[in-house]
């Protein structure tokens, strides 16, 4: 299979106005010769910003905090079928942009998943909060206290690896919510169980491929997150409040 890319963005609510410096990013920075295809999530798939080039708009229900998130997974195996096609499939937040031009070597990087490590640990250490409840599929039961702690909001991999990720972690979620249980962070928690579980698949990026817009770290920015939640301390989000 040729390199192709397949991206998530999921924005419903205000944050579908997020789509055309998105959109804009992806195309003319994130590896500029691999080509690419946005699979754009909205409660308004017939939004004007989605009559773009290499864009397929599908129709997400807008949910309330925290479901928006959590139920991300179930939303792209809508598209399961259609992301079959791709050899990399990356979801990255709807208020995130792409500051740097990444190579097309990035795709090399990687030969199952990759993740992003947290700012927030970078910066403060043991501040992003691991599910430990044993009754949750999302329970980290490992030794967390040398363990990098992935974000949310950017994440990927090559198939067919990454697309059974997803549709475990949908199962996951969707047994957590028939036992009435929500993971500590939501998708993020239910990501970090699985990453935790398969280290040695997992290629971690730094804090940089997830830089919060209002802060400064001593590293190079890649993509910048907008979320302006993302400057409150101790507690860190890591997905998309739609």
């Amino acid at each position: 299979m040729d390199e192709n890319i397949a991206f998530i963005f999921i924005g419903t609510n205000k944050y579908i106005d997020f789509f055309p410096q998105y959109y804009n990013s992806v195309m003319e920075k994130f590896t500029p010769g691999i080509k690419k295809h946005i699979f754009a999530f909205s409660d308004d798939p017939a939004h004007l910003a989605f009559e773009q080039e290499g864009v397929t708009p599908l129709y997400a229900e807008h949910k309330d905090w925290p479901y928006i998130t959590l139920k991300r997974f179930e939303f792209i195996m809508k598209a399961k079928d259609e992301l079959k096609e791709f050899s990399d499939v990356i979801f990255m937040d709807a208020d995130m942009v792409v500051d740097a031009t990444i190579p097309d070597e990035f795709l090399n990087a990687y030969k199952y998943y990759f993740g992003v490590h947290h700012p927030g640990q970078y910066m403060y250490g043991p501040v992003c909060e691991f599910e430990t409840d044993p009754k949750s599929t999302a329970c980290v039961t490992k030794s967390i206290n040398d363990t990098q702690y992935r974000q949310g909001c950017f994440w990927g991999g090559k198939n067919p690896h990454i697309l059974e990720m997803i549709e475990k972690l949908r199962d996951n979620v969707d047994k957590d919510l028939e036992n009435e249980i929500i993971a500590a962070w939501h998708d993020e928690s239910h990501l970090n169980r699985f990453f935790t579980d398969n280290e040695d698949k997992v290629v971690t990026l730094k804090a940089g491929f997830a830089y919060p817009e209002m802060w400064k770290m001593p590293m190079e920015k890649y993509i910048v997150h907008k979320d302006k939640n993302m400057t409150e301390f101790p507690r860190f989000r890591g997905g998309s409040d739609n």
